[in-house]
């Protein structure tokens, strides 16, 4: 085992649970010497000598200056519900963000791969990173926009069905569809069904209402 710099996951109470299963398997990886914190602490975090890994849980939170000044090469680990807050913080000097909707393994991976000083990874550039959640979470937004049956309809050509069959699935004419073909397309700022279906897949849909996380993949 190598021996690397201190490291503190600093966390909200819900997500503390999350924060726990990240420091025990970073010990399992490489001999971290790890600990979990309140993230109403992390203001304090500049008077220590750990790296700071902050996990948002979800929605946004404000980041205040002596917190802006702790985060200065932290590493982020946030959702897509937490984009602005993940945006903010690459600006005002985290090194870099993770997404928190990766499978746990692969989450752990990116985690080590920035903790190592050593490796050419470990810095992203963050104008492009930025950019990138930026994009995601415009896209799911705009995702969340459409109607549940314009989802369905949406759903049915993501799964392969041509009008003809989404027309006789959803109990609908084919005008009909062809009408909510033309909406989502436009309510998605897109200009194919192919287009719309690679949005659907990154934001980690699928064919489910209810966004399926562990497919987002990384930023």
């Amino acid at each position: 085992m190598t021996t690397s710099s201190p490291v503190t996951v600093y966390t909200s109470a819900r997500a503390r649970g999350f924060a726990n299963a990240i420091v025990a398997g970073l010990a399992a990886r490489t001999h971290f010497d790890s600990q979990t914190m309140d993230r109403r602490l992390l203001a304090q975090h500049v008077a220590t000598r750990s790296t700071a890994v902050v996990l948002l849980s979800r929605g946004d939170i404000a980041w205040d200056h002596t917190e802006l000044s702790a985060i200065r090469d932290a590493i982020l680990i946030g959702g897509l519900d937490s984009s602005a807050s993940l945006i903010r913080g690459l600006a005002g000097g985290a090194q870099t963000a993770i997404s928190a909707h990766l499978p746990f393994e692969a989450l752990l991976d990116e985690l080590h791969t920035a903790l190592d000083p050593r490796d050419s990874r470990a810095r992203r550039d963050n104008f492009a990173l930025m950019r990138r959640i930026r994009i995601r979470a415009e896209e799911a937004t705009r995702i969340d926009d459409l109607t549940d049956r314009e989802f369905e309809i949406l759903g049915l050509v993501y799964t392969g069905h041509n009008a003809d069959t989404v027309a006789r699935i959803a109990h609908v004419s084919l005008t009909t569809v062809r009408a909510h073909v033309r909406h989502i397309l436009h309510k998605l700022d897109v200009h194919s069904q192919v287009e719309a279906c690679a949005m659907l897949r990154r934001s980690g849909r699928g064919t489910r209402r209810d966004r399926l996380e562990t497919q987002i993949g990384r930023y």
